[in-house]
């Protein structure tokens, strides 16, 4: 069977949970001895592990995480991109089950929440979220969102600055020349909350690396522009080419790697 649509999944979750579904309601749950008394457990979900695209999909909310066009960037808080950038600090309201209950009535309010106006197959089996319900049990993973997304596409975005494909090449090299000398020295240092730094490519070699280098990579990219010989290689590119400032490039990749840092705090 070809999948082609979020009803599709969950009818897949819904035939996958009907055992489960349907022995905790009639049977409330399994009966075992407890201190000399028989006593009925009940079972629920704790904990569902996954990548965010399986967490969007498995909570009807729209796989676009990241995109400044959507109204609601998260699956279980509403919180939009503009917000995000513009609001210290963030306004977050969490979605509930009350909220997707509504959403399901309201066309304009399941948008505003960014879901798929299909029952969550999910949500009917027991949970431990009885707030958010499966939606708010699924742990943030930003590997995919953040070291092989938005820090990789971070990456490229300097690199096709300075020009596409193998087009200048002298200002390439300037910068991986810097990005390699400063990558030395962070590297010599004893602090070890650094990110990993991939040392084997340069910047702009875009090679394949890992999610933490891509991190470690982006990381000390941003502290090259940051040095007046990172600046002088980039002033023609971003302010005359593009109309960009330096300063205005550095700060938005800051905020993006302080944006990093708190979710990563908020997970630990």
């Amino acid at each position: 069977m070809r999948i082609k649509s979020v009803k599709d999944y969950q009818t897949i979750y819904g035939a996958s949970l009907d055992g489960f579904e349907r022995f905790c309601r009639e049977c409330g749950g399994f009966r075992m001895m407890y201190k000399g008394e028989c006593c009925i457990v009940k079972p629920f979900s704790l904990m569902t592990m996954g990548d965010n695209k399986e967490y969007n999909i498995q909570a009807n909310h729209f796989n676009c995480s990241g995109s400044r066009l959507t109204s609601c960037l998260s699956k279980d808080m509403m919180i939009s991109f503009l917000e995000i950038g513009t609001v210290i600090p963030p306004p977050i309201t969490p979605i509930t089950l009350a909220d997707h209950a509504y959403g399901m009535e309201n066309e304009e309010y399941a948008k505003r929440i960014s879901r798929h106006r299909v029952a969550i197959k999910w949500d009917d089996i027991p949970v431990a979220d009885t707030l958010q319900g499966h939606a708010g049990q699924c742990p943030t993973e930003s590997l995919h969102l953040m070291g092989q997304g938005a820090y990789k596409d971070g990456n490229k975005c300097i690199h096709n600055y300075i020009g596409k494909g193998a087009t200048k090449k002298a200002e390439k090299e300037s910068i991986d020349l810097l990005f390699k000398t400063l990558t030395s020295d962070i590297q010599r240092c004893a602090e070890r909350s650094l990110p990993t730094i991939s040392s084997r490519a340069a910047a702009m070699d875009l090679s394949r690396l890992t999610g933490d280098e891509q991190k470690g990579n982006f990381t000390v990219l941003n502290l090259s522009l940051e040095t007046d010989r990172g600046r002088v290689i980039m002033k023609d590119t971003m302010s005359i080419m593009f109309g960009v400032k330096i300063d205005d490039l550095i700060y938005t990749m800051s905020l993006l790697q302080a944006y990093d840092e708190w979710d990563e705090r908020n997970r630990s």
